[in-house]
């Protein structure tokens, strides 16, 4: 049995109101796990169709929001393809469409189709970056801020020292490394944020430009040091 709606699409579901056979795309499920068609579910003499329940209360009315439970992702994949022989594809409108795009819902053929793991993409939503910086470079980013701030302590208390003429050769060198080492991997976690095909804000550039300033400042400090 096909949908009537979709007739070349299995109907896996039948509407409780009117009978009709309905796919897993027009499928309307209640909380609890009653189905109906579109049409029914948008229908207001249609109770508990999970869209929304209206209700009279001493002359208030009052609506009554009910969660329905999902529809299966296979059922909802294989309507989707099935579908798509009736679609044309949104780059080639001369070529049937072979799949549906997860991001942007549009029609695509098997040429423009990317596949990353389970996701299904067009070419437009494969080459777009995305708008919001990852959880993985924001944590570099604030890895390479505590560097810089150790690196920049470190370095006023080499600067004190020596104007002091406190500090010996042994506590420079151990000052050195604890400038050295911490500069170096501040910035080298801020350059592995920046990404040709990523947005790259100012919150993450200072960070490889604070390190990237301070390792200056430490080379020139030693240059200084062996020109004496």
């Amino acid at each position: 049995m096909n949908c009537v709606r979709h007739p070349n699409v299995n109907a896996d579901y039948t509407c409780a109101t009117c009978g009709a056979p309905t796919c897993a795309v027009c499928v309307f499920s209640s909380a609890t796990g009653v189905t109906y068609c579109p049409t029914c579910a948008s229908s207001p003499s249609s109770p508990g169709t999970g869209v929304a329940s209206f209700a009279v209360a001493e002359g208030a009315s009052f609506a009554v929001a009910e969660v329905a439970p999902p529809v299966p992702r296979s059922n909802l994949v294989e309507a989707a393809r099935a579908l798509a022989a009736d679609q044309k594809c949104a780059q080639h409108p001369a070529v049937v469409a072979k799949n549906m795009c997860d991001a942007c819902h549009a029609w695509m053929c098997e040429t423009c189709e990317f596949t990353f793991g389970t996701l299904h993409v067009c070419p437009r939503c494969a080459a777009a970056p995305p708008a919001t910086v990852s959880d993985k470079r924001k944590n570099l980013a604030k890895a390479a801020y505590v560097a810089g701030a150790w690196s920049t302590v470190a370095t006023v208390l080499l600067f004190v020292g020596n104007m002091g003429g406190r500090a010996t050769e042994a506590e420079n060198t151990a000052i050195g490394y604890l400038i050295l080492v911490p500069t170096v991997a501040g910035l080298a976690m801020a350059w592995t944020t920046f990404e040709k095909r990523l947005p790259t804000p100012p919150f993450l550039r200072v960070p490889a430009y604070w390190n990237g300033a301070i390792l200056a400042i430490y080379l020139l400090l030693i240059f200084i040091g062996t020109c004496r």
